[in-house]
């Protein structure tokens, strides 16, 4: 994974990065954030509780598992279960991981392509 500087200005008490996203999965009008591959995504760490589990509903997010970086569309946060249930759009599917298998999570800001950061 590369990381860029950030050349967007900051909110406050949130630090933003930039990530190359990979795959094509996201490249979908119907994605709430339609990520082409290749494109970099503006994200901001959450933590890993309830409460900020509880938000994600909707959203796009970038996983962190072990030795993998992934960005879906979370539809259903299970804290019973401590699972959440993850949306694909290109080969369109939807399926559980499970929370625990989470080393990090990000909400995905934004996806844009170099040109546009550059110009």
């Amino acid at each position: 994974m590369k990381y860029f500087e950030c050349p967007i200005e900051p909110t406050p008490d949130i630090e933003y990065s930039l990530i190359r996203g990979q795959g094509a999965c996201m490249d979908s009008e119907e994605s709430p954030i339609r990520i082409p591959d290749g494109h970099l995504l503006l994200i901001h760490e959450l933590p890993l509780s309830e409460p900020g589990l509880m938000s994600l509903c909707n959203k796009v997010v970038c996983l962190f598992l072990s030795g993998q970086v992934i960005h879906k569309q979370v539809v259903y946060v299970d804290m019973v279960g401590y699972r959440l249930k993850l949306r694909q759009y290109n080969l369109f599917g939807e399926f559980w991981i499970s929370i625990r298998d989470v080393e990090r999570i990000f909400l995905v800001d934004g996806a844009y392509s170099e040109e546009s950061l550059n110009s």
